[in-house]
């Protein structure tokens, strides 16, 4: 399955411990640190101690535990287009309304 093929290459160039906010420039800014930072305070990312450690006053990314997680999250490009409902004609509705006397 291609999601395998991106998560394997990803793990062959990706170190095993790296700087978060090297993240973009280390996955050709496929990760935004930004985004991943905000998933972690909305506590969308779970086992999220294992992934990330402090030093300091820098977060580090552990990969594997990272990629585990982030696999979870691909999915296909290629979906149904999601349409709005279609909408009611104004025409149809004043139509529908009972004559009023005066006018």
């Amino acid at each position: 399955m291609e999601h395998e093929k991106i998560i394997e290459s990803l793990r062959l160039a990706l170190p095993p411990i790296f700087l978060g906010a090297k993240i973009g420039t280390l996955t050709g800014h496929a990760l935004n640190w930004g985004s991943l930072q905000n998933k972690r305070s909305r506590r969308e990312i779970p086992n999220e101690d294992e992934i990330f450690l402090r030093s300091g006053n820098r977060v580090l990314v552990r990969r594997d535990p990272f990629l585990a997680w982030w696999s979870t999250t691909l999915s296909a490009a290629r979906r149904p287009p999601v349409l709005p409902p279609p909408r009611r004609s104004r025409r149809a509705s004043v139509t529908s309304e009972p004559e009023r006397a005066g006018r």
